[in-house]
């Protein structure tokens, strides 16, 4: 692979903490990029690729993927998206000042009805996760872990990497690092707040997490009294959303706390991106604002979900 791409890749690693997975699909995109439009050279430049025709791109590329090998429009979106975030890493480096990815439209496929899950839905799904949650611990866990990424909008990999100590149990600040690999934890940090009206329960399952007796500081754990992994987190989801009648992941968690803060209000939605770690904010750049702790408790607090529990204590 070309110096060039592996500058790219190394840059989201180690600058925007990407975790393996996606920068495993960016690096096979690329590939196929540069064999497609470079015919596969080791040396290929961004001089060069700076200096592509957008048409060059699509008829070379794109179309051949769509024509020849069938791919759908989700498939072909992805590669665009791929290629528009080495430009815009082109554009930083000043290797060139148009991001030709932007200017490539996306595919258009049968539009799926997506069934959203409304703040009712959430409230009820917290409501009876709590209802059994002194049946085991993994029933607790399984509670506290929906209700803390619906109240903070941390990413699968975040909570993951978080330990015992990153959490202030009487302040609910959180420090929150992206990446935790063979103990090592590493990428971006930030502080993130849980909602004043959740310490109770913060309290309730550190009580009772720091019981167990193990070797691991993880915040979370598994079954077998270890760090968890994207995989444990996806089954239990699953298995939670079976129970429920309902679908539900890390991401679409993440996009409920997002968007049951924003529609409360209570923030400006360029907060709340500061808040979430956003790494390309188009808003946060038009309106620059520094993280502080006010703002931070502002949206941690304004979160829709829970504003039954402030009325009424429901949850």
């Amino acid at each position: 692979m070309s110096n060039c791409y592996k500058e790219f890749l190394g840059y989201m690693k180690d600058v925007q903490g990407v975790d393996n997975k996606t920068l495993v699909c960016y690096e096979k995109n690329l590939k196929d990029f540069n064999e497609s439009i470079f015919g596969g050279k080791a040396d290929t430049t961004f001089e060069e690729i700076a200096n592509l025709k957008v048409s060059e791109i699509q008829t070379k590329w794109l179309n051949r993927l769509k024509d020849e090998k069938g791919y759908k429009s989700n498939t072909l979106n992805n590669r665009i998206i791929t290629l528009t975030r080495l430009y815009t890493y082109m554009v930083g480096e000043n290797y060139t000042t148009v991001n030709k990815g932007k200017l490539i439209p996306h595919y258009k496929g049968d539009k799926k009805v997506k069934k959203e899950i409304s703040t009712d839905d959430y409230i009820s799904l917290l409501e009876e996760l709590r209802k059994n949650r002194d049946k085991n611990f993994t029933s607790l866990r399984n509670w506290f872990m929906v209700e803390f990424f619906l109240a903070t909008g941390l990413r699968r990999a975040e909570i993951i990497a978080l330990d015992i100590e990153d959490v202030n149990i009487l302040t609910g600040e959180i420090k929150v690092t992206r990446k935790y690999d063979e103990g090592v934890k590493f990428g971006k940090e930030r502080i993130e707040y849980l909602p004043e009206i959740l310490l109770d329960d913060l309290h309730y399952y550190l009580s009772r997490r720091l019981d167990i007796e193990i070797d691991s500081d993880a915040f979370f754990i598994s079954t077998h009294k270890k760090r968890m992994c994207a995989s444990n987190i996806n089954k239990l989801l699953n298995k939670i959303a079976d129970n429920n009648g309902m679908k539900i992941h890390p991401h679409m968690l993440r996009a409920g706390f997002s968007s049951n803060t924003i529609n409360s209000g209570r923030v400006e939605s360029y907060e709340v991106a500061e808040a979430m770690g956003h790494s390309n904010k188009t808003t946060t750049l038009n309106y620059y604002h520094k993280s502080n702790t006010e703002v931070l408790k502002k949206v941690a607090n304004s979160n829709m979900i829970f504003d039954k529990r402030q009325d009424d204590n429901v949850i």
